[in-house]
């Protein structure tokens, strides 16, 4: 998959917006701004789902640092 709106990305991978926006914030997803008002951000799938294949549901400290070095080791 390429790219998709948040919204779509948080219902394909069972995420929720907000845990998509910050990783956008923390620099973990590709992602395009909304052009316009009222257009959708977009986000690129396979960053997403390689994310999403590391995801800790639920509150936690250290989550987002461990999220980091399991899909990006190196």
């Amino acid at each position: 998959m390429g790219w998709m709106s948040l919204r779509q990305a948080a219902n394909y991978y069972g995420i929720p917006p907000r845990t998509l926006s910050r990783w956008i914030e923390a620099g973990l997803a590709c992602h395009e701004r909304a052009e316009r008002r009222g257009e959708a951000m977009r986000v690129w799938g396979p960053d997403v789902a390689r994310l999403a294949e590391h995801y800790e549901p639920g509150a936690g400290r250290g989550k987002l640092e461990r999220l980091r070095e399991a899909a990006f080791p190196g």
